[in-house]
């Protein structure tokens, strides 16, 4: 791998937060380019996507060796202690021929977003809010860190400092993949392109937000001044009458990614979402332009499934123009199912364990946090029967496959969130979990109050959310509610 690829870090993560729907998709389609054989030999790459864990740095399944990495953290040296699961982050280094592992000479994290959540922008039904003019999507996949308690939309309030890591759709909005609290009296910080230069007032705009950098220091200007179109980072601790950001650092982020920055046959993964979408064989993921060809194999979907606004994980060659060639897409399953409770048993070499009696999968692209005892290096060799775990995942041919594995402390209750079959009130199974009700459990559907009988009548099939104790073979309801496809899970 060359040396110059010191800087594609910095360069590709800024690209990923702010490039959504700014281009990436000509019309022509570049020749294949075969990357040159490895013939055994690691080869150069990156790999960009949200961290999945630790014991070493986990990024789309691959994992890295990081003991001779350097660290850059929000534009400053840092360590691998100042990362966690869900922040996007690029690894430069190089792969092994299997793709499951790796050696990585940087890892660098940039927030999307660091500031206050603007007043009455809180938005349960749309799952969303603002900070310094974005638009953040909550999901069910976004990890709420433990300095936001409760975890979720409860725990969000205006006026909030937060840190938000995420990917760009195709319509701008950062679809959050972790949130954290911010102390009081953090700096705020916003990336992005300049548009609306006012040279003369002293202001620009990235999306929505006016900056104020009359008093700013301007680091890293080629020219020495801000130009319209300008990648650049700005940095403040207050905000204007109007809600501009008072800035009092502005440095210029550099070129966007060329080739300069990456060499043919380079092998680089990424996650996120299509944000200009030409045809299933050429869309382009925040700005990087990916093309498919009859050897591209699909995981969890298949070429007609893609297009605008769907989040994949693409893995390819770098074929020169800017272009990723993709080997292999997978696409990112919804985690609308969860199970909480407590771990029953573990299977290190299977790859599963059991809570409320539901055998669970985990991959190498599966999340595990610990807000136990803070292990940063933790995954299913680290469980142990008796923890208290919430779990988020899908279901693959049947199977209970998990997203995210976070072990808490012990819970009030057990719960499980999939869908309903085997109505014979008073029982049901919920993701094939015994459920019993009786004549203390609470009904709703979508946050409205009904009896068991419309309950019954109305549940087959659909997803529900039941919350109760668990005795070792089945779970007593205490409360069960119908919710809509796609609501988000902010219990």
């Amino acid at each position: 791998m060359n040396v110059r690829h010191a800087r594609l870090g910095s360069l590709t993560l800024t690209l990923l937060l702010v490039l959504a729907g700014c281009g990436g998709g000509g019309s022509s389609t570049p020749p294949v380019v075969n990357p040159p054989p490895t013939n055994g030999i690691d080869r150069g790459g990156i790999a960009v996507g949200p961290i999945d864990g630790f014991g070493s740095v986990i990024v789309n399944g691959v994992r890295f060796d990081t003991s001779s990495a350097a660290f850059v953290v929000n534009g400053s040296p840092g360590s691998q202690s100042d990362l966690s699961v869900g922040q996007v982050v690029v690894v430069v280094g190089t792969f092994d021929d299997n793709g499951l592992n790796g050696i990585a000479t940087s890892v660098e994290f940039d927030d999307a977003v660091k500031g206050p959540i603007e007043t009455g922008s809180i938005d349960l039904a749309t799952g969303s809010f603002r900070v310094l003019g974005q638009t953040i999507k909550v999901t069910n996949a976004t990890i709420f860190d433990d300095s936001i308690q409760p975890p979720g939309f409860a725990g969000l309030a205006d006026g909030d400092l937060v840190e938000v890591s995420g990917l760009p759709d195709a319509s701008g909005q950062i679809v959050a993949t972790r949130i954290e609290a911010e102390a009081p009296g953090s700096e705020f910080e916003i990336t992005g392109l300049v548009s609306g230069l006012d040279a003369g007032a002293s202001t620009f705009r990235i999306n929505s937000l006016t900056v104020d950098f009359s008093a700013a220091q301007l680091d890293d200007f080629p020219s020495g001044q801000i130009s319209e179109g300008d990648l650049l980072e700005a940095q403040g601790s207050q905000l204007g009458s109007n809600d501009e950001l008072l800035a009092t650092r502005v440095e210029y982020r550099g070129d966007l990614v060329s080739d300069d920055d990456l060499e043919v046959g380079d092998e680089i993964e990424i996650e996120g979402i299509i944000t200009v979408f030409n045809s299933s064989s050429d869309f382009s993921i925040s700005g990087l332009r990916v093309l498919t060809d009859a050897g591209t194999s699909y995981e969890g979907g298949s070429a007609a499934d893609l297009g605008l606004n769907v989040r994949v994980e693409v893995e390819g060659d770098f074929e020169g123009n800017g272009v990723l060639r993709a080997n292999e897409i997978k696409f990112e399953a919804d985690a609308d199912l969860r199970v909480s409770g407590l771990v029953e048993a573990t299977d290190t070499v299977a790859g599963t364990f059991q809570v409320l009696g539901l055998a669970i999968s985990v991959e190498p692209g599966t999340s595990f946090e610990d807000d136990l005892e803070d292990q940063q290096v933790f995954g299913l060799a680290d469980l142990r029967v008796g923890d208290y775990v919430e779990v988020k995942g899908f279901t693959d041919a049947g199977d209970f496959v998990a997203n995210q594995v976070d072990r808490d402390d012990e819970g009030d209750d057990s719960s499980v969130r999939g869908y309903a079959a085997d109505l014979s009130a008073p029982t049901l199974t919920v993701q094939g979990v015994p459920a019993i009700t009786d004549a203390a459990t609470q009904f709703e559907n979508d946050d409205n109050p009904i009896d068991a009988g419309e309950f019954f009548a109305a549940a087959d099939g659909q997803l529900v959310d039941a919350r109760g104790i668990w005795d070792g073979s089945s779970l007593t309801v205490e409360r069960i509610e119908i919710e809509d496809e796609g609501e988000l899970d902010d219990d």
